[in-house]
């Protein structure tokens, strides 16, 4: 898991605005498009940050996709 959403999770729930007993980490980290929009503007809400855009919060939880040599598609 990224520390970016660990401490998102951290902030969100120091704050109160979301309860650990209903939404643990894992969930929060695997968050869908709309519950993200959603998230973004009850921090936005909550003036949790004022220069961050949804993009931006958005990228903190796209999963790091790796790349290697032998994933490479060869073409003859």
């Amino acid at each position: 898991m990224d520390d970016k959403v660990k401490q998102l999770y951290d902030l969100y729930v120091s704050q109160k605005l979301i309860n650990p007993e209903n939404v643990d980490i894992e969930t929060f980290s695997n968050a869908d498009e709309k519950q993200l929009g959603a998230l973004y503007e009850l921090g936005a809400k909550n003036n949790l940050f004022k220069q961050v855009d949804q993009e931006t919060f958005n990228s903190a939880f796209l999963k790091k996709k790796t790349y290697h040599k032998s994933q490479r598609l060869h073409q003859r």
